[in-house]
């Protein structure tokens, strides 16, 4: 960390092909950094366009309580999955 910088409160981070690898795994350098961010008390979240469940699973293989943006948005929790705010996606956007 710089002296003197700001520390982050949140991590939000696109899973597929930016935090999961092209096995669609969380690799070990990548889950050390996430378990530090989270012992340093920044929320991580994943945003990604996948359901809840399956947006929260990489965090929950690191033992990782975060918040996220699930649903390209339609579905946002916070930490223990408590809802902070849900909509209906438009139809068409499931078609995708």
């Amino acid at each position: 960390m710089v002296p003197g910088a700001m520390t982050p409160k949140l991590l939000a981070i696109d899973l597929d092909g930016t935090l999961l690898n092209s096995a669609g795994r969380v690799s070990d350098r990548t889950a050390e950094a996430l378990q530090a961010a989270h012992a340093a008390g920044i929320v991580l979240a994943p945003a990604t366009a996948r359901w809840y469940q399956a947006a929260i699973r990489p965090f929950a293989a690191l033992g990782v309580d975060g918040a996220a943006i699930a649903s390209a948005g339609a579905d946002v929790r916070g930490a223990g999955g408590s809802v902070i705010e849900q909509r209906f996606l438009d139809g068409e956007f499931t078609l995708f």
